[in-house]
């Protein structure tokens, strides 16, 4: 899998309006806050509280929608919407898969910080 798969550059400049410091600055504040997202969203699963888990993923998914996180930002929205279904399974999937894309996320902009 490629970074840009992960983190697409050319798509967070053209969300920050043509603004690199912008995208920079979007994807930074994102990065520094996916930790705090990620024990959001533990929390509210290992508790079983489908609406704190909706909150959660809405807020991530909102966090996401201008940072070239495209991958990362279908994974919040495939929870936020799952999490109003019951359905354990589907809910425990969506759930496992938005924690992969995050921790792609933070690998690749690791790698790219480096």
């Amino acid at each position: 899998m490629s970074q840009k798969e992960i983190i697409n550059w050319d798509l967070a400049i053209e969300r920050a309006g043509g603004k690199e410091e912008l995208a920079k600055e979007l994807l930074d504040i994102l990065i520094k806050t996916l930790p705090q997202h990620q024990d959001e969203l533990k929390i509210a699963f290992e508790n079983n509280d489908m609406d704190a888990l909706h909150a959660a993923a809405h807020k991530l998914h909102s966090a996401t929608c201008y940072c070239g996180t495209p991958r990362l930002k279908n994974a919040a929205k495939d929870l936020e919407d799952t999490s109003k279904l019951n359905d354990d399974r589907k809910i425990k999937e969506s759930y496992h898969k938005l924690l992969e894309e995050i921790t792609a996320v933070l690998q690749a902009y690791q790698n790219l910080s480096s």
